[in-house]
């Protein structure tokens, strides 16, 4: 059985499920689990919208009838779940239906597209002319329904005009047509490996991760990817392995900065201690010779990864770390809440009480200005 096969089986049950229940099936409504930072049937409507993927019956009411429920169910979860977020199950709900031609749909697809911030950015415009622009206009323009205001102002302009022409949606709609894999091996190796790691199938993701690796040109872009891939898979001597090579593709400064960055997060995580200390000296030797990335994300980035590793590496590297953390730390503003509980947490390590009050009291500070 191929890894996709793997993967596919708890959906295709549940699709097979559901057809047979017909209108008696209950569906897989949001569930908060964790303190609601977790729905408990996320992954199994995720599993759903991929077997619908490749095994939808336009022909079949059923299954359109199918693929809105969960597409509503969905959306109840995107306008709640505590990331936002667009994700992979409400792409494939909204192209399903939205493929049907429906203009009826509008009104389903207008509940996605504005279900939160990240929706209303990700998802194209173009799903909610899901009938055709006149014939989905004139449907909203008719309707006496309350959201009839809400929606038209998602499809027209100030002057009343359509946002998307005619033309255009139906060059999108046969780019979507032409990009929708017929089948789970014309999918793209990188999706599955997603869908792996988020099923948390470790398995079949180091062999797709290995299928993908296969014949690809060993070029910088290459171990960036699969650096970032074994980092996922937990293990982390490859990937700090993978992260030393892509060095030597890089250049310019600031990319080997954050690189050297990475890579030092790396052999922390597999707990090569010199490695990573190392790699961390070399980037602050680039960081001091470009005292305006203090302002940015990479300057707070290398503070955070030295008091990391001072709070977890034996000595003398710890002291090592912490002590090259704190001459950054110094002279970087606004360190983030994160960066100052790695200082916290080394300081306690390293029985310096008086550095552990000084962080408290700036992670304290950092806090309070956030709320």
């Amino acid at each position: 059985m191929s890894p996709q096969d793997v993967l596919l089986a708890r959906g295709r049950e549940l699709l097979r499920q559901a057809r047979s229940r017909g209108r008696g099936w209950e569906g897989l409504p949001p569930v908060p689990a964790d303190s609601g930072a977790r729905d408990a049937n996320e992954l199994d409507r995720m599993q759903l919208a991929c077997a619908l993927q490749y095994h939808f019956d336009e022909a079949s009411p059923a299954d359109a009838e199918l693929v809105r429920r969960l597409l509503e169910q969905e959306i109840s979860w995107r306008r709640v779940d505590p990331q936002q977020g667009v994700g992979e199950t409400l792409e494939i709900c909204c192209w399903l239906v939205a493929r049907a031609g429906h203009p009826q749909d509008v009104w389903l697809l207008a509940r996605a597209k504005t279900a939160n911030f990240d929706t209303a950015c990700g998802l194209s415009r173009e799903l909610l002319f899901c009938g055709g622009v006149t014939e989905t206009l004139d449907h909203v323009r008719q309707s006496h329904r309350p959201e009839r205001a809400a929606v038209l102002a998602e499809l027209v302009d100030e002057d009343d005009e359509p946002l998307v022409a005619e033309a255009d949606l139906a060059s999108w709609r046969q780019a979507q047509v032409q990009g929708q894999p017929a089948t789970p091996q014309d999918e793209p190796l990188a999706c599955w490996i997603s869908r792996a790691l988020t099923l948390g199938h470790r398995r079949e993701a180091k062999e797709l991760v290995a299928q993908w690796a296969k014949d690809r040109v060993r070029d910088g872009d290459f171990f960036a990817e699969y650096a970032g891939y074994l980092q996922d898979l937990g293990d982390f001597a490859a990937e700090a392995d993978a992260r030393g090579v892509l060095l030597a593709h890089l250049t310019d400064a600031f990319e080997r900065a954050g690189a050297l960055g990475r890579a030092a997060a790396a052999e922390r995580r597999a707990q090569r201690w010199t490695r990573a200390l190392a790699h961390l000296g070399h980037t602050a030797l680039l960081h001091r010779n470009h005292r305006q990335w203090r302002e940015l994300g990479l300057g707070r980035g290398l503070v955070q990864e030295a008091f990391d590793l001072a709070a977890c590496a034996p000595p003398p590297v710890d002291a090592q770390a912490f002590a090259l953390a704190e001459e950054f730390a110094a002279a970087t503003p606004r360190l983030p809440p994160a960066a100052l509980e790695a200082a916290v947490a080394a300081a306690q390590r390293l029985a310096a009480p008086g550095r552990e009050l000084h962080y408290q009291r700036l992670l304290e500070a950092s806090r309070a200005g956030g709320q």
